[in-house]
């Protein structure tokens, strides 16, 4: 379940985190050079091919991690709307109450009259009593 301050919490985290594009830069040219040391014939080829497969595998992961950052960017970013439509909505509804709970011009006149009518109405019952 969401808590009230996860809803009105809606800015979005920083796009395009440079540590994860960094890291898959490094990644991708740690993998060309353990290639190249691996084509040259160097020592300890089964460990090179295994560096390179972990390499493989921490690339993917950090794609999967900067997809991941995209997507969670464009659920708050959708989420922002929906707080701003909840908000307009609200707005309006508060409007339409204070507009409805206003009196209007003729209502505030039968008010009066009708005020003014009970008030002649008791004076002349009250002067025939008496």
């Amino acid at each position: 379940m969401v808590s009230v301050a996860q809803v009105q919490s809606v800015s979005p985290p920083v796009s395009n985190n440079p540590s994860v594009a960094s890291r898959l830069l490094v990644a991708i040219e740690q993998r060309g050079l353990c290639e190249q040391q691996l084509t040259t014939g160097g020592e300890g080829q089964i460990e090179l091919k295994n560096k390179i497969t972990m390499l493989d595998e921490k690339i993917q992961l950090l794609e999967d991690i900067g997809k991941l950052k995209d997507e969670k960017i464009e659920l708050y970013k959708s989420k922002e709307e929906v707080a701003k439509q909840m908000t307009n909505i609200k707005d309006k509804a508060c409007a339409d109450a204070v507009k409805a709970a206003s009196p209007t011009f003729w209502g505030n006149m039968s008010k009066y009259l009708g005020g003014v009518g009970i008030g002649v109405i008791l004076t002349v019952v009250g002067f025939m009593v008496l």
